[in-house]
């Protein structure tokens, strides 16, 4: 009887210590792969092979297409999770999730060795229309199709366990669609008060009610079942990994304006050459800065409060899509201006990030490492 009772109070324990676990902040899983030396390594093998890609981005704008800037902007879009993984991989007695993790890492060195033969013209093949088109289009096309299945059967197959240490897991559809809706909302608010500012409110007005516009954007948003593993390439290792180690060391809100910094400065060849070109280079990495500090801690509240990097990682679909719908597929548009509208749209969205940083997510102390 006594061992029954015992037994009923272990399970009962259990259910309490798993509710505690799957509340707990994001600050407060970075309890691996944290110290300074393996945060460096992380950040010189992001950047190290970001910067990489930049050179091959830069040869593209000079005498590439931009199609071939398209494949190493996705590309790159899978380097900050590949950071995590190679790390993980070199660390010791650290249990990762191998099959998916190879797998990530497969795809990403087939994508990169493609990108280094595009980029230099040896790949590109005729097709029946006689057309030239790069084998890289193919093989996108192959990722976006099969990859993404393989993927997400992996991560399925998973155990459990080792998929919520490593943030694969966690959150509910229904609270991840709220958040999604929430995001709507303040991207068409943000949208509306620039115009406002700017004196053409009743343009704005129009185009966010535009009939074309909302159609688009309720067809593109399945779309993110085919690129989820993009969005999850940037959020996996800028909000999982890096947001709370470097929050434990700096504090919650200075960590988060600093990943921001970070992220800004990691697009550095991508506004050089691709959002606008060198004569309007300090206006478009400036502008990036700033929006990657306001995103960077909007991100940083939803992921906190929806304990699902695939959450965040649809936000961000979100946010890249109204960008390429509200510009009408030219995204260039949103990198040029005048530092008026850069200081506008810097006060603008520095009232914004104020009562996220107010609210409960970001009261924690720094922890020294």
């Amino acid at each position: 009887m006594n061992n029954k009772k015992e037994l009923e109070l272990e399970q009962s324990k259990g259910v309490v210590e798993s509710a505690q676990m799957e509340n707990k902040s994001m600050f407060a899983r970075a309890d691996f792969l944290n110290t300074p030396k393996e945060i460096r390594k992380y950040l010189a093998i992001v950047f190290g092979i970001t910067a990489v890609i930049g050179l091959l981005i830069a040869y593209q704008f000079y005498n590439g297409t931009m199609e071939g800037m398209n494949h190493l902007i996705i590309l790159q879009m899978f380097v900050p999770a590949l950071g995590v993984m190679l790390v993980a991989k070199q660390s010791e007695g650290i249990e990762y999730p191998k099959k998916l993790f190879y797998y990530y890492m497969a795809i990403v060195g087939v994508l990169f060795i493609l990108n280094i033969l595009d980029t230099f013209g040896v790949t590109h093949i005729a097709t029946a229309s006689t057309d030239v088109t790069s084998v890289v289009s193919y093989i996108v096309l192959l990722v976006t199709v099969i990859g993404h299945a393989v993927f997400f059967v992996l991560l399925l197959r998973e155990k459990k366990e080792i998929s919520k240490k490593w943030g694969l897991r966690g959150g509910k559809f229904l609270r991840t669609l709220g958040w999604a809706f929430f995001f709507i909302v303040l991207y068409n608010m943000m949208y509306l008060a620039g115009g406002l500012i700017e004196g053409n409110f009743d343009e704005t007005l129009s185009r966010v009610l535009d009939v074309k516009f909302l159609i688009g954007m309720m067809v593109s948003l399945p779309m993110f079942a085919l690129q989820f593993m993009l969005f999850f390439g940037e959020e996996y290792g800028w909000r999982f990994f890096l947001q709370p180690r470097i929050q434990r060391r700096f504090g919650k809100i200075k960590g988060v304006i600093l990943l921001g910094l970070i992220w800004g400065i990691w697009h550095f060849a991508i506004n050089l050459f691709y959002y606008s070109d060198p004569s309007n280079a300090v206006y478009s990495v400036l502008i990036q800065l700033v929006g990657c500090v306001y995103l960077g801690v909007v991100f940083a509240y939803i992921y906190e409060r929806s304990k699902s990097i695939w959450c965040v990682s649809l936000i961000h679909f979100i946010n890249n899509t109204y960008g390429f719908l509200y510009t009408g597929g030219e995204i260039q548009v949103a990198y040029q201006g005048d530092y008026k509208t850069l200081g506008i749209s810097a006060l603008l969205m520095t009232a914004v990030c104020v009562p996220f940083l107010l609210s409960s997510a970001f009261k924690k102390e720094e922890v020294k490492m």
